[in-house]
C-alpha cells in the first residue's frame, strides 16, 4: 500500500527537524509553537514541490495518487459568501490605519445636500451603494439618464437632482440583470482633489497552495479579470503567511514594484498593509482595493473598497455579521439560512 499524503508530510518534517537539530542545536532548542507551525508549512511546500520566482507564485502539481483537497484548502462557493457595501469595506480599512477620502452616507436627496454642504460645498461624487459591481457604467432604468451609479457633481442643485435619481429608479449593470437593483444609500466623496494615478491590490485566498497572496497591478481602475487575461505577466503575486501577515519589507517591495515614489511609498505601503490586516484579522473571503490612487495634492487613497466574507467564519465576528444588508441579498437564500 503506498504511503498516505499525511504520513508522507510528518515524514519530511521529522528529517527536516533533526537535520536542523543537528546543523543549530541552540536555535532548535528555542523553537517557539509559532516557528514550529513555520517549519510544518516548509515541509508541507517540500512535498507539494512548491517553488517562488521572485514574488511570482508558480503553481504547485499534485503528486501522482494524492487526493484532490490536499491542494484545494479553504475552498467555498459563492454562495457562502457575505457582501458588504463600499462604504463599509472603506470604515473597515480606515480602522486599521488606512487613508480613505472623506465621505458622508445618505439615504434621501435633502440629506445629499446637507453632506455637500458639510464636506465644504465642492465637488463631490456621489456613489449608490449596492453589492453589483459595474456601476460606473451602469443605468438608471426608466430615468431617462444618461448617467450611471458614480456621478462626479459641483454644485448644490446638481446634488440634490442626481441624488433624486439614484435613490428612486432601479440601477442597471452587468451583474444586476436587466431588472436591476434598487439603491438605498448613497455615498457622497469629496472630490476636491483629482486622481492622477490608479493601481490595484486585493487579497484573496489562492486554493491551489492553501495560502493568503497579495496581489497588485500598475493598471488600476479597471477589472482585474480583464488585465489578467490580456496580460497576466503585469499580476504581481506575493504569499502573506497568516501567522504573521503581511511584512513590512513584502509590502515595500509591492509599493516599489508599483512605481510609486519615495514620497508616495509611505502611505501606500500603510494602506497596503492595512489591507491585508483586515483580510486575516476578519477572515475575508476576498479584500481588495480598486482603485488605489495617487491624488493631485500628493496623497495617496483608498478610493473604492470590495471585501466579502465566508458565512461559516461570520460567529467569530459579530461586528461583520451585523453589516449585512438583506435587501441586498436572494429572498430565497435568506429563507434558507439557518436561523
Amino acid at each position: 500500500m503506498s504511503e498516505s499524503p499525511h504520513a508522507a508530510i510528518l515524514a519530511v518534517f521529522r528529517d527536516w527537524s533533526s537535520k536542523r537539530r543537528r546543523e543549530k542545536p541552540d536555535e532548535s532548542l528555542g523553537l517557539c509553537r509559532t516557528n514550529l507551525k513555520c517549519l510544518r508549512r516548509g515541509a508541507l511546500a517540500d512535498v507539494l514541490g512548491r517553488s517562488y520566482n521572485k514574488n511570482i507564485l508558480t503553481r504547485p502539481q499534485r503528486p501522482q495518487g494524492w487526493p484532490l483537497g490536499v491542494l484545494r484548502v479553504g475552498f467555498e462557493t459563492e454562495d457562502k459568501r457575505m457582501k458588504i457595501h463600499e462604504y463599509q469595506a472603506k470604515e473597515l480599512l480606515a480602522r486599521a490605519g488606512a487613508k480613505i477620502p472623506r465621505g458622508l452616507v445618505v439615504s434621501s436627496a435633502a440629506e445629499a445636500q446637507q453632506a455637500f454642504d458639510q464636506l465644504g460645498g465642492g465637488p463631490v461624487v456621489l456613489k449608490a451603494q449596492i453589492h453589483a459591481g459595474g456601476r460606473g457604467k451602469g443605468r438608471f432604468k426608466d430615468s431617462g439618464k444618461d448617467f450611471g451609479g458614480v456621478k462626479f457633481v459641483t454644485n448644490r442643485a446638481d446634488v440634490a437632482n442626481v441624488a433624486e435619481v439614484m435613490l428612486r429608479y432601479p440601477l442597471v449593470t452587468t451583474q444586476t440583470g436587466e431588472a436591476g437593483q434598487k439603491v438605498s444609500k448613497l455615498l457622497v466623496v469629496e472630490a476636491s482633489a483629482k486622481i492622477v494615478r490608479e493601481v490595484y491590490v486585493g487579497m484573496v485566498l489562492d486554493r491551489s497552495i492553501g495560502a493568503p497572496v497579495l496581489m497588485a497591478c500598475a493598471e488600476g481602475g479597471v477589472e482585474i479579470e480583464e488585465v489578467a487575461a490580456r496580460s497576466p505577466e503585469k499580476i504581481l503575486k506575493t504569499v502573506v503567511e497568516p501567522g504573521f501577515g503581511l511584512q513590512p519589507f513584502q509590502a515595500r517591495r509591492v509599493v516599489y514594484d508599483l512605481g510609486f515614489t519615495s514620497e508616495q511609498a509611505a502611505q501606500a505601503e500603510a494602506i497596503i498593509t492595512a489591507l491585508a490586516k483586515v483580510y486575516l484579522d476578519k477572515d475575508c473571503s476576498l479584500a481588495e482595493i480598486n482603485p488605489l490612487a495617487v491624488m493631485d495634492n500628493g496623497e495617496v487613497l483608498a478610493v473604492d473598497a470590495k471585501m466579502t466574507f465566508d458565512d461559516n467564519a461570520l460567529f467569530r465576528h459579530p461586528d461583520i455579521a451585523a453589516l449585512r444588508d438583506e435587501a441586498e441579498e436572494d429572498p430565497a437564500e435568506l429563507r434558507a439560512k439557518p436561523v
